[in-house]
């Protein structure tokens, strides 16, 4: 594994994990509590991202975004910041 493709990897994982704390942050639901381990879902994460299959995560930040009300800005930076860092993967 060369430097460059260790460095995308760990880029990759830092994303999935910021990914991750906002889904536990946001928890419109209150889902966070039904899961135990992430480990799966973290890996799954880096695995689209590294393919380059961003639809359904930039999908699911904009049905995030269409949740938060107007004047919720710092959802509104959280969420816009991720799906910079989602295309620029």
């Amino acid at each position: 594994m060369s430097y460059s493709k260790k460095t995308d990897d760990h880029k990759l994982w830092d994303l999935a994990n910021k990914l991750d704390q906002f889904a536990y942050d946001f928890d419109f639901y209150d889902w966070a509590d039904s899961f135990d381990e992430n480990d799966f879902t973290l890996t799954s994460t880096v695995e689209q991202l590294a393919r380059g299959q961003k639809h359904s995560i930039l999908a699911w930040l904009n049905y995030c975004r269409l949740l938060v009300e107007e004047d919720e800005t710092e959802w509104i930076d959280r969420i816009e910041e991720l799906q910079q860092d989602v295309l620029a993967a």
